[in-house]
């Protein structure tokens, strides 16, 4: 454990020490009692951050000491230069982000300046007209030591919280969508902030595409896919039927098929499985892989939450037929007071010309908790070689959270990284365990992504920095 305190600010090249972690006296040195850090609040909103901490002023007391006048004005001027940096990398230039790295006695996860806590500084406080240095008065030269006293810095933590260090996760390639559940190196106390790497396996068909999806990222053993193979799944009428659809790689090999017998509302089918996990006192989002195949048809779709005493209406949608490629269609929320909730579907078509259908495949059944991320990608596929979407979250590395695509592909192996489109909130934050990834992205007729021959699987790799609000 640490027996003398460090903190520091650095880029990584450069570093202004204000206590060195030794009994030796720094050139920067803090006033005795005259910083401790702030203990963040819990944000609010997730709208109003990229954490789930708030950002925090600090304000400390210093005096800056050199060889001569010069030296200690140029120490002064290091420090302020870091400060501005700060800001510039905040607000999207091409610098290196600022740390504060901090050590202190007695730490059992950071027992030396080798292994800090750390924090992205992200400018100044509010209200302060300085570049966050705040001189004073007074200069000293005892003997040979020249001091600039009482100098004041305040600047602004982003997270709120502390990092240090990293936990990972891994799993190889699997079948989609998934859920595929990750196990990381360890659980954490706290939400912190998520990144995440998906690697797609064997989907390029050999002609461009655009992958339309819906990545979900969730913790919760709650967090069901139910496919139509499931054996609790039954339709109340002659309407529903249970056939095969392996040509069009059906999660499960089967799909639930509505043939409406009227142009009124169908009877439905209850959407139920032995294995499904429901958790009390939660939100729950609802989406669905549907095809509607019959062309001049207008198909309205309605979900309904049941729960063996009543239904209630979530979403109502409409959609054109004449397609037979498969869609995901979210049907909102609900609010599950119990353990006991059936999602249940009906169908109704605008006619019944041309004998319409409508298939079902797997429904995702999705606890929205602050650690859940849900977010619809738009990525057009150009070339064969190996594919990585990527959601970062590393608060210390970006000013914002990214999504983008790198691909490999070439006689050399060239790599090529650019932002993609996305609809959604893609600040992860977990802590648990066991992280669960499941991507919703059927592909022409096929019910998930697909290469023509065989369907794709997805390899994750999952990277988190704890976060901590007060050192251990």
């Amino acid at each position: 454990m640490a027996t003398q305190p460090y903190l520091a600010i650095s880029d990584g090249l450069t570093t202004v020490e204000i206590q060195s972690g030794t009994a030796s006296l720094a050139a920067y040195a803090m006033r005795e009692n005259a910083w401790a850090p702030t203990v963040a609040e819990m944000l609010h909103s997730r709208i109003s951050g990229y954490g789930p901490y708030s950002p925090v002023v600090e304000t400390l007391t210093i005096e800056v000491r050199g060889s001569s006048i010069a030296d200690a004005y140029a120490k002064l001027s290091v420090l302020n230069g870091l400060l501005e940096q700060a800001h510039r990398w905040a607000r999207g230039e091409k610098v290196a982000a600022v740390m504060v790295n901090w050590s202190p006695m007695g730490s059992s996860l950071s027992p030396n300046s080798g292994t800090p806590y750390r924090d992205v500084i992200i400018g100044v406080g509010p209200n302060n007209q300085t570049s966050g240095v705040r001189l004073s008065a007074e200069f000293d030269q005892t003997f040979s030591d020249y001091a600039i006293r009482d100098v004041t810095v305040q600047f602004v933590r982003r997270n709120g919280a502390w990092s240090i260090g990293s936990v990972v996760g891994s799993l190889a390639a699997a079948a989609l969508p998934g859920p595929l559940a990750v196990t990381m190196a360890q659980a954490d106390p706290f939400l912190s902030p998520t990144a995440l790497q998906l690697q797609l396996v064997n989907h390029y068909p050999g002609a461009p595409y655009t992958l339309n999806g819906t990545l979900i990222v969730a913790e919760e053993a709650g967090f069901n896919i139910i496919d139509a193979s499931a054996a609790g799944i039954y339709g109340l009428s002659g309407e529903w039927t249970n056939p095969t659809d392996a040509a069009n790689a059906a999660v499960g090999g089967e799909v639930w098929r509505c043939t409406p017998a009227s142009t009124n509302e169908s009877d439905v089918v209850n959407w139920e499985s032995a294995g499904q996990q429901a958790l009390a006192n939660t939100r729950y989002g609802v989406w669905a892989a549907v095809r509607a195949p019959t062309a001049g048809v207008t198909y309205t779709i309605r979900c309904y939450a049941f729960n063996t005493i009543r239904s209630i209406p979530l979403k109502t949608v409409t959609i054109e037929g004449g397609s037979s490629n498969p869609v995901i269609i979210y049907f909102g929320t609900i609010l599950v007071r119990g353990t006991v909730w059936v999602p249940r579907f009906t169908v109704q078509v605008s006619t019944l010309t041309g004998s319409p259908t409508c298939d079902f495949n797997y429904v995702a059944l999705v606890p929205l908790y602050p650690s859940t991320t849900v977010i619809d990608l738009s990525i057009p596929m150009s070339a064969s070689g190996y594919d990585y979407i990527n959601v970062e979250n590393l608060l210390l590395q970006r000013p914002t959270p990214i999504v983008s695509l790198t691909t490999y592909s070439g006689g050399l192996g060239e790599a090529n990284t650019f932002p993609v489109t996305y609809y959604g909130d893609p600040i992860m934050i977990t802590k648990a365990a066991t992280v669960r990834v499941a991507l919703l992205a059927p592909r022409a007729n096929y019910w998930r992504l697909h290469n023509g021959s065989t369907p794709a699987t997805m390899a994750v790799s999952v990277t988190r920095q704890p976060m901590y609000r007060v050192p251990v």
